[in-house]
C-alpha cells in the first residue's frame, strides 16, 4: 500500500468506541488497528478469522443480496435445509429478482445485521423481507415469478418504476404500479374463493348433517351462484368458455329458469340467442332428416321426430303459428267411447288462435294411383294420399262440430 492511499471506512458508534478503549490500553489507535489487519490479509491471502463462527466449516454458502446504490438484487432461494433444492432457486429458471430505487435518494450500504434488516423493509409490499426465511415474492404471489420463469430465456425479473410489462431476454421488466395492480388483484381472487369455499363447506355440512338428521326441521337447501360469478370468469361474455357435457345442460337449466328476467333486461340478445339457435337446429335437423329418409323409417318414428321439433312443421303456415297437441283429439267419440278421431297434429296461430290439423305419411307412401285415371298421363290420388284426406276433413268436421265442449275441458279460451 502507497503511504498517500487513504482507507475511509464507516464503522458503528458504539463500536468504534469500544474498539478505540481496547486499542488505547495496547498503545494502538484504530489506524493502527486497520493497517496491521490489511498487513495480515495481505500476507495470509484469507481473512485471521472466521466470520461467521457459528457456521460449520463445510456449511454451504449462497448469496442472497446484493446491494447497489441505484438498485438491490434479489437471489431467491430455498432456504429449508431438508430439501434436495436447499440454496437453489425457488422460481426454477428464474434466478434473480432486480429492485430498482423507489426514490431519488440511492440504496445506502449496510454494514451490519440490523442495517440489512432496515434496508430490507424498503422492499414494495408483496416482498418478502426477512433473510432468515428466504427473499423474493410471498408465497400468496408466487405465480408472478413462476410465470416469468415459464419463459424460454428469461432469468432475471427487473421491477421498476411505471406500468410496463415487457419481455426482453433474459429479463422480464415489470412495472411497480402494475406490480401492486397484480398484487391486490391476487389478493382479492384469494378471498373470493376463500369465502365460495367456505360456503360450499357449509352447505355440504348441513346437508350431510342436519338435513340427514331430520329434513322436517332442516330442509334441504338450494346451492346458489355468487352474483356476477359467470361474468368473471367469461369476462362479460366476452371470452370463448369450452363447456363439459354436463356444463352445457347446466347453461340451458340457467336460461330456462331465468327466461322471463331475461325477456324483460335482455330482449334483444334474447331475440338474437334464439335465431342463432334456430339456425343451428336447422342445419342440424336437416342433417337429420336427411338421415332419416333413407332408413325407411315407420311413421310413428316420423311423429316423434315432429313432436321434438315442432317448429319444422310450423314452417307450413304463412303465420306465426305453434304446436298444440300431437295425437291431438278431434271429437267423435260415441256412448261407449269408440269411435274418436285423433289427428296426427294441432297447431294454432299464434296471433288469432286458428286450427290447423296435420295428417303425415311416410316419405315411401304412393301419392299417385298405379293406374292411369285417364288417358296414359292422368293419374288420381293413391288410396293412401285419398284415405288421408278424407280422414283429415271428417277430423276437421268433428273438432268445428265438439270445439266449444273441447275448449271448456281443456280450460284453453284462446283457440
Amino acid at each position: 500500500m502507497a503511504s498517500n492511499d487513504v482507507v475511509r471506512a464507516r464503522i458503528d458508534g458504539q463500536i468504534k468506541e469500544a474498539a478505540t478503549v481496547v486499542l488505547a490500553e495496547m498503545g494502538l489507535s484504530i489506524s493502527d488497528a486497520i493497517r496491521m489487519l490489511l498487513t495480515r490479509i495481505a500476507a495470509d491471502k484469507a481473512l485471521p478469522f472466521d466470520i461467521n463462527p457459528e457456521r460449520k466449516p463445510d456449511s454451504p454458502i449462497a448469496r442472497l443480496l446484493n446491494v447497489c446504490p441505484d438498485r438491490l438484487t434479489i437471489w431467491p432461494l430455498n432456504i429449508r435445509e431438508d430439501r434436495d433444492d436447499y440454496l437453489q432457486p425457488k422460481y426454477g429458471t428464474l434466478e434473480r429478482i432486480v429492485v430498482a430505487r423507489p426514490v431519488i435518494e440511492p440504496y445506502i450500504l449496510p454494514e451490519t445485521t440490523d442495517d440489512v434488516v432496515g434496508l430490507l423493509e424498503q422492499l414494495p409490499d408483496g416482498f418478502a423481507k426477512d433473510f432468515r426465511f428466504g427473499l423474493g415474492l410471498l408465497w400468496e404471489y408466487r405465480q408472478i415469478c413462476e410465470t416469468a420463469a415459464s419463459l424460454e430465456n428469461v432469468s432475471i425479473l427487473i421491477v421498476h418504476k411505471g406500468n410496463d410489462a415487457k419481455i426482453d431476454s433474459p429479463f422480464f421488466i415489470l412495472g411497480i404500479r402494475r406490480f401492486h395492480e397484480l398484487r391486490k388483484e391476487l389478493n382479492r381472487i384469494a378471498s373470493r374463493h376463500q369465502r365460495d369455499a367456505r360456503k360450499d363447506k357449509q352447505f355440504h355440512v348441513y346437508q350431510t348433517l342436519l338435513h340427514a338428521a331430520d329434513s322436517a326441521q332442516f330442509p334441504a337447501l338450494k346451492k346458489s351462484v355468487r352474483p356476477d360469478a359467470l361474468t368473471e370468469m367469461t369476462d362479460g361474455g366476452r371470452q370463448h368458455v369450452t363447456l363439459s357435457k354436463r356444463d352445457r345442460r347446466a347453461a340451458v337449466r340457467m336460461v330456462q329458469d331465468n327466461i322471463e328476467a331475461l325477456a324483460e333486461s335482455e330482449p334483444r340478445s334474447l331475440l338474437a340467442l334464439k335465431n342463432d339457435i334456430e339456425l343451428i337446429t336447422l342445419n342440424q335437423l336437416i342433417e337429420r332428416y336427411q338421415e332419416m329418409l333413407g332408413k325407411g323409417l315407420t311413421e310413428s318414428k316420423w311423429q316423434s321426430f315432429f313432436l321434438e321439433n315442432p317448429f319444422i312443421l310450423s314452417l307450413a303456415f304463412a303465420v306465426p303459428a305453434m304446436l298444440v297437441q300431437g295425437q291431438a283429439y278431434a271429437g267423435g267419440k260415441r256412448l261407449n267411447g269408440s269411435g274418436g278421431k285423433f289427428s296426427d297434429f294441432l297447431y294454432a296461430s299464434a296471433s288469432t288462435g286458428n286450427l290447423g290439423l296435420i295428417e303425415i305419411k311416410k316419405p315411401q307412401t304412393e301419392l299417385l294411383g298405379k293406374s292411369p285415371y285417364r288417358g296414359d298421363d292422368v293419374f288420381g290420388p293413391s288410396t293412401e294420399l285419398g284415405g288421408a284426406i278424407a280422414q283429415i276433413l271428417n277430423q276437421r268436421f268433428k273438432l268445428q262440430s265438439e270445439l266449444p265442449v273441447i275448449k271448456n275441458n281443456m280450460n284453453r279460451y284462446d283457440l
